[in-house]
C-alpha cells in the first residue's frame, strides 16, 4: 500500500464516524531549548563549493564531523542553508541575524560582496526581529517576526522582489518585499525562486519561472530574439498567488533547485516544477501543482 492509498483509507475511516474531528495539519513548530549549540560540518571553502574544483584546503578544510561554532553571548534559535546555497544564516532568540559563506551577489545582506568565513551580524536588519530565513543559490529571504519580508542577493531573476534597483543585478543590503497584505508566515527558497505562505495560509511565489517552479501554469520560456535560438525564462519579481492552490490553507512549503512542494491543512501534498529524477510526475516539467 502506497502513501496515497493509506491517506485515502484514513479519510474513509474517519468519514464513517460523525464524531471524529476533522483531520487538520498544523504548520511545523519548534521549541527552543534552554541551551543551544550551533554545529557545522562539510565543506568550508565557500567560494569553490559546487564548482567542480578541489574545495579542501589547509585554510578551509572539509569538516568530516560536527564542529561547534561559537557565537559568544548569542542563543541560536534558527539556522538556514540548503542544497542550493553555499552560505548560511543563523538567528538568535532575540531575532538578530548572522550570516557567513559565499557572498558574490550580496546574499549575506552585509552591504558588500566579500566572503565571510564565520558568522557576521547583519546590521542592516537591527531593530527588526527575525523569526526565520531561507537561502537560495545567490539570494536570501529574511522573515520578520511581525510578518515583514526582506530579501538580499541576486536580483536579475526577480528573487529579491520588486523593490530591487533595476539599474543593478544585486541587492547587497536587504530590501523589503511588498505585496503580502496579510503578512508572511513561512518562507522557502529554491535555486532562483521563492515560496511564501502568508498569515492566512495563501501560497505566493516569485522569481524565475524556469521549469514551471512558480506554479502559474507556464515555464516562461522564450527566445531572446527572433533570430536567436538562445532561450530565456520570464521572471516575476512581485509575489503572485499560486492559482491552483487558491482557497486552500497551506501550512508548509519547500523548494528544490528546480521544483516546489507544498502541504495544505488537510495533509495533501502538491508538487510542481522539474519532473526529472523521480520528483513526482511522469512528464519532464509540470507548471502547476498536482
Amino acid at each position: 500500500m502506497n502513501a496515497q492509498e493509506m491517506y485515502r483509507k484514513m479519510l474513509a475511516k474517519q468519514s464513517q464516524s460523525s464524531d471524529a474531528p476533522p483531520f487538520k495539519v498544523s504548520a511545523p513548530a519548534l521549541s527552543i531549548p534552554d541551551d543551544t549549540t550551533l554545529v557545522v560540518f562539510g565543506g568550508t571553502n565557500w567560494d569553490n563549493l559546487g564548482k567542480g574544483k578541489e574545495a579542501h584546503t589547509k585554510s578551509a578544510p572539509n569538516l568530516m564531523g560536527p564542529c561547534r561554532l561559537v557565537l559568544p553571548g548569542v542563543k541560536v534559535a534558527f539556522v538556514a542553508t540548503s542544497s542550493c546555497s553555499s552560505h548560511c544564516i543563523a538567528l538568535s532568540a532575540s531575532g538578530a541575524a548572522y550570516a557567513w559563506g559565499r557572498n558574490q551577489c550580496g546574499q549575506l545582506g552585509l552591504g558588500d560582496t566579500l566572503t565571510r568565513a564565520g558568522p557576521t551580524e547583519v546590521t542592516a536588519l537591527q531593530g527588526t526581529p527575525l523569526s526565520a530565513a531561507a537561502t537560495g543559490k545567490h539570494h536570501t529571504l529574511w522573515l520578520g517576526a511581525e510578518g515583514d519580508l526582506f530579501a538580499s542577493g541576486s536580483s536579475k531573476e526577480g528573487c529579491v522582489g520588486p523593490s530591487a534597483d533595476k539599474r543593478r543585478e544585486m541587492e547587497a543590503t536587504p530590501v523589503a518585499v511588498p505585496g503580502l497584505a496579510a503578512g508572511a508566515a513561512y518562507v522557502a527558497a529554491g535555486g532562483a525562486h521563492n515560496l511564501v505562505i502568508d498569515r492566512e495560509g495563501t501560497l505566493w511565489a516569485f522569481g524565475s519561472s524556469e521549469c514551471g517552479v512558480l506554479g502559474n501554469g507556464t515555464d516562461g520560456q522564450y527566445n531572446k530574439s527572433d533570430s536567436s535560438i538562445k532561450l530565456a525564462y520570464a521572471t516575476e519579481a512581485a509575489p503572485l498567488k499560486v492559482p491552483k492552490l487558491a482557497g486552500r490553507k497551506m501550512v508548509h512549503a519547500a523548494c528544490g533547485p528546480q521544483h516546489s512542494a507544498a502541504v495544505d491543512e488537510e495533509g495533501r501534498c502538491f508538487t510542481w516544477g522539474c519532473g526529472g529524477d523521480g520528483r513526482g510526475w511522469p512528464q519532464k516539467h509540470k507548471g502547476a501543482p498536482g
